[in-house]
């Protein structure tokens, strides 16, 4: 007997502000969401889960809890200073003159050919290389930087101000085959294409979807959102909406399909004879079989039922 693949696919809503239960407050980054028999096997040959469309609000910042500190000293009075940068987003004449208003008495000069920041300040100083605001600034990370009062100090590289360019979006409980680039999995990815403030949307026109191994299940999906350096977005209480996919194949016999063809060749015929005036014909189809059922008559004889 030849048989078909068929495919089912459930879909399931998921929203920010709906979950069963969060991890990281109103970051809205890590969450569970829970549906029963979410993911069972159901005499599938795979089963796969994949996104078929989100929204994510980008209101999350340049500057923000994961590389805001920078840690300075100054040696002519022996203070330490912990400085944490204001979150939010910034355009470079803002970032440099907020980085002037919270370092004192230093003179912040951004070179408008190469995009550098050159820093000095009239005493001896040092910026650690624990701050974690490095890129931010175009320093090297892990290396401190020393300056001698009036002298100014190049910071090697651009300041950065792009941004977190990409969100992974992880499925903490699904075995997904993807990986990033230190090599952990991840559910799908989305390039945040919008400016601050908008919508990035995403659109699964490719079909993309994780293989689950056999005999998995599940009732419930662990959504945890990153950049692409692993750091979890702060969506600042913002909310998102994806929809899932579960999708079941399995192989059922050619006979067992009843198709949609079918059903309107058979309603068509039925329109027809009731305009005519004629009793429409019971067509008695067995779904999985497409064979009419037989009667017996009085005489113990099989007739077509009507």
């Amino acid at each position: 007997m030849e048989t078909t693949t068929v495919v089912d696919r459930i879909f399931y809503n998921i929203d920010a502000k709906h979950a069963n239960e969060y991890y990281n407050g109103t970051m809205l980054s890590h969450m569970r969401f829970e549906f029963p028999s979410l993911i069972s096997m159901r005499n599938s040959t795979q089963v796969r889960v994949g996104c078929d469309h989100a929204l994510f609000p980008v209101s999350f910042y340049q500057v923000n809890a994961t590389n805001d500190y920078l840690h300075l000293h100054n040696y002519l009075s022996g203070v330490e200073w912990n400085i944490h940068i204001e979150h939010g987003n910034y355009t470079i004449t803002t970032f440099v003159q907020q980085l002037i208003d919270s370092m004192p008495g230093f003179t912040v000069v951004l070179n408008s050919i190469n995009g550098k920041l050159r820093f000095s300040a009239p005493y001896h100083w040092r910026i650690y290389a624990d701050s974690t605001c490095q890129e931010l600034i175009g320093a090297l990370e892990g290396e401190d930087y020393v300056g001698d009062p009036g002298v100014s100090v190049f910071m090697p590289f651009p300041a950065n101000l792009l941004g977190t360019d990409k969100l992974l979006i992880h499925a903490e409980n699904l075995p997904c085959q993807n990986r990033d680039a230190n090599g952990q999995p991840f559910f799908f990815s989305v390039p945040v294409d919008a400016p601050p403030f908008n919508i990035v949307t995403y659109e699964n026109n490719r079909n993309d979807s994780c293989l689950m191994p056999p005999g998995f299940a599940a009732d419930y999906i662990e959504i945890y959102i990153t950049s692409e350096d692993g750091n979890p977005i702060d969506f600042q209480n913002c909310g998102w909406q994806m929809t899932i996919f579960v999708e079941y194949h399995s192989e059922r016999q050619d006979d067992w399909i009843y198709s949609l063809s079918d059903v309107l060749r058979n309603y068509e015929t039925e329109l027809q004879e009731i305009q005519q005036g004629q009793p429409p014909a019971s067509h008695d189809y067995n779904l999985r079989t497409k064979k009419r059922h037989h009667k017996e008559d009085n005489h113990g004889k099989k007739k077509k039922a009507r």
